[in-house]
């Protein structure tokens, strides 16, 4: 259940990093948009329409700039969280793995002890 968890937190980490990738792009994008200059000479009227468009640019670049900052909050969530489930699936493994070693070491012993009685009973046969 712990290994589900910890698969679950690393595809949240990698949809957060999607996330966070398209949000850089969109940032760049608008940024570009809103450094060009479209201006030509003309009529006062298309320099004001030019210049709403040029505005409206910059108004996309804060609201790029807002999502990839809430997405790198997302990832930096996610990753917290892919921390903790991995964390907890390693100890957990650890906990397993240590506990498989006493039991191999248990049966061991178990098997020595068989084999000592069954040779101190050879032993015991033969002597007689």
């Amino acid at each position: 259940m712990r290994e589900r968890n910890e698969d679950s937190s690393r595809q949240k980490l990698g949809e957060a990093a999607q996330a966070e990738e398209r949000a850089r792009q969109s940032l760049k994008q608008a940024e570009a948009t809103a450094q060009k200059d479209n201006r030509k000479r003309g009529q006062a009227a298309e320099w004001q329409l030019v210049e709403s468009a040029q505005q409206q640019a910059r108004v996309e670049v804060t609201k790029a700039r807002v999502a990839l900052e809430a997405s790198q909050k997302n990832k930096a969530v996610a990753v917290k969280q892919h921390q903790q489930a991995h964390n907890l699936a390693e100890a957990i493994r650890r906990v397993a793995e240590s506990r498989r070693e006493e039991i191999r070491t248990e049966r061991e012993i178990t098997e020595s002890r068989e084999h000592d009685q069954a040779g101190a009973l050879l032993f015991w046969l033969r002597s007689r």
